[in-house]
């Protein structure tokens, strides 16, 4: 029955904290993050991954439970795909539920929404806290998995939103202002190169499987661009090649490594990205390797990235084709943004990801040595 989706999360009795006797030791955590399985292109996998081994640097110890699921047979096929999708490693375990009790360490992330009712269930932890990396409540139509997702953020667990926006969205749900920290950029990879940039050439993050990324919006845009350009041409990047022609000249990438991208940003003209439930990593790597972007008039764009860093469209597709001519056609204006975005992006490091994330990871926990 439909019923049989969502059994599982009910099964699971929320529970008080028994935590081993003694205080912390806030330098070495025993971090037991919580994850949905995964599949390639995953960014929010990408960001937990290199989270915690910027954290596992600073003498923390990581260990990952991943929910069942029907991708991943067991602990050691999940270790191979983070290996070869993410180029990731570490201590990685499958969450019975039935066997919830095995959790026990310092702190217990939840990192999605239906991990958060796992989350409640750990007892063997001193705090259990929410990595927030998207307002995952709009996922959804109204309906169950709107209203489970939308619960979840009056657990108490202790919220660590991944944006000033998701902070704010957020605040309410929690009664306080929130802390946030800003999703980083890997700059080794990502940073501009002088080459020539290709002219009337457009990146589109194009997901036409995930809602939120609103894939129809941006197709109409770049179709009527093209009806006025004839010259133009859009790089597809995000999904597998879709199987059909699209309504203008199109390259489709498929899904590349992270330096394929960086070469494509550091090339083209102009990136069209669209996040209404939290900004993407794609628009700040993009900003990153020096190409102007055009995001969406809504809170996230606005909320995080300054003024002159982003051009804003409604969401007609109208708007947003206009908004990338202007782009194309205005030099002075495109190199004010790009130089805008570049200041922007050098500030989005992982050391100042991490610096917030582990104090609020350390945050109301007594330390073995004072």
């Amino acid at each position: 029955s439909p019923a049989e989706r969502f059994r599982h999360l009910f099964e699971l009795d929320p529970v008080e904290l028994a935590p081993s006797a003694g205080p912390a030791n806030i330098d070495r955590l025993r971090l037991e993050w919580i994850l949905p399985q995964f599949d390639a292109g995953s960014g929010g996998h990408a960001i937990i991954f290199r989270l915690a081994a910027e954290l596992g640097r600073r003498g923390h110890r990581n260990r990952f439970w991943f929910l069942p699921g029907d991708r991943y047979a067991n602990a050691e096929e999940m270790r191979q795909g983070m290996r070869r999708l993410y180029d990731s490693d570490g201590d990685v375990e499958v969450l019975d539920p039935a066997r919830i009790d095995r959790v026990v360490g310092d702190v217990c992330i939840a990192t999605a929404w239906s991990t958060a009712y796992y989350a409640m269930a750990v007892k063997s932890v001193r705090k259990r806290s929410y990595l927030i990396l998207d307002f995952e409540a709009a996922f959804f139509p109204p309906g169950t998995e709107a209203l489970l997702a939308e619960n979840t953020y009056r657990f108490p667990l202790e919220p660590i939103p991944s944006s000033r926006w998701l902070a704010a969205k957020l605040g309410p749900y929690y009664g306080r202002e929130l802390e946030s920290f800003a999703l980083p950029i890997d700059h080794e990879v990502y940073a501009p190169e002088k080459r020539q940039r290709m002219a009337d050439s457009v990146v589109f993050y194009l997901r036409e499987k995930t809602p939120r990324r609103c894939a129809e919006l941006g197709l109409l845009a770049l179709e009527f661009l093209a009806r006025r350009r004839p010259s133009l041409t859009v790089h597809c990047i995000g999904q597998p090649a879709v199987g059909r022609r699209l309504p203008f000249n199109a390259v489709q990438h498929g899904l590349v490594s992270p330096s394929y991208l960086a070469g494509l940003y550091g090339q083209a003209k102009v990136g069209l990205v669209m996040s209404p439930t939290n900004h993407s990593l794609v628009s700040i790597e993009m900003m990153a390797c020096g190409l102007p972007v055009v995001e969406l008039e809504a809170g996230p764009a606005q909320a995080d990235f300054p003024a002159e860093a982003v051009s804003l469209s409604g969401v007609d597709p109208r708007s947003m084709a206009a908004a990338v001519e202007r782009l194309l056609d205005d030099e002075a204006r495109w190199s004010r943004q790009q130089a805008a975005g570049l200041a922007h992006a050098a500030r989005l490091t992982w050391a100042a990801c991490s610096n917030v994330v582990e104090a609020q990871l350390r945050a109301g926990l007594v330390h073995a040595n004072r």
